[in-house]
């Protein structure tokens, strides 16, 4: 269902390998020295989620989903369930805190790609619209949930095309599984599609 809301985004940061082959083996000593080539473009939220996780398990063995949410670069939209930049945050039930971390994907002057880490902060605990998750409930990437948000907004968008696209995966408590937010516009009244993030489903505000 096509619907105006308010971002889940903008609720919980108020809280808290190929092997190259060849007949001859001189051929594949020539490539062997040549210098690995590093693909640099958006990627999907599950694919940048994980380059996270990996620094937040180390942060607290207990960590938890809270939120992740796309970001463009100057020459770089968001497009098609891919950004170029994605933003999780963790919380630790054990630690009280908040806890996030940024991935870029394509390098940005001196900016480079990888995981950048944020500062812990206190956590509250959960509240109605910001409730931590398991990693378990991530079933549907965004460029899925992209896929089925479009369709769903296949007239809207023809009206108004042009419009900036925005991800935010959370849980809230009126939903039975975590979802993906995904909506055109500006953050403060955008035009949104909430998409079930466990069966792929869209459900209504």
């Amino acid at each position: 269902m096509l619907t105006r809301f308010v971002p889940l985004t903008l609720i919980a940061t108020g809280f808290v390998f190929v092997t190259a082959c060849s007949s001859t083996p001189s051929a594949v000593s020539a490539k062997s020295d040549q210098p690995a080539t590093v693909t640099e473009a958006p990627v999907t939220g599950k694919t940048a989620f994980w380059e996270m996780y990996k620094l937040a398990h180390a942060w607290s063995p207990d960590a938890m989903v809270l939120s992740l949410k796309s970001s463009p670069l100057p020459d770089v939209p968001v497009k098609d369930g891919k950004a170029p930049i994605w933003t999780a945050m963790f919380v630790s039930a054990a630690k009280k805190q908040a806890h996030d971390f940024t991935y870029r994907a394509i390098t940005e002057g001196t900016k480079r790609k990888g995981v950048i880490s944020g500062e812990a902060q206190t956590w509250l605990g959960p509240v109605p619209k910001g409730q931590p998750f398991s990693t378990a409930d991530m079933h549907l990437d965004s460029d899925l949930a992209f896929a089925t948000a479009a369709k769903e907004a296949d007239a809207w968008l023809k009206n108004n095309p042009g419009k900036d696209l925005h991800f935010v995966l959370g849980k809230e408590s009126r939903f039975p599984a975590p979802i993906w937010e995904v909506y055109w516009g500006d953050e403060q009244k955008p035009v949104a599609v909430i998409v079930n993030a466990v069966d792929g489903k869209v459900l209504k505000n």
